[in-house]
């Protein structure tokens, strides 16, 4: 698996509970497989994503982490994270 995106939060400043990520696809055409990758979890999402892919995660985490879970292509124009 290829990390495509990481971010890593610094626990004084954002909370390390997130609720939603928004995935942005910079393309109009389908994504290929990829998952987002937590602290405490895994979210698998399949190659259908368009603009956005929105993901409510309830996690307790520092690092988000999107990697390719396939051979297709993924490109991701901005990821938002809300506490």
């Amino acid at each position: 698996m290829t990390a495509l995106f990481t971010m890593l939060f610094n626990a004084g400043i954002i909370p390390n509970f997130l609720l939603v990520i928004e995935i942005w696809n910079n393309s109009s055409s389908t994504t290929a497989d990829f998952d987002v990758v937590t602290d405490d979890a895994t979210v698998h999402v399949s190659g259908k994503a368009l603009r956005p892919t929105v993901l409510n995660l309830d996690s307790r985490t520092r690092t988000v982490k999107i990697v390719t879970s396939g051979t297709g292509r993924v490109a991701v124009s901005q990821v938002l994270v809300h506490p």
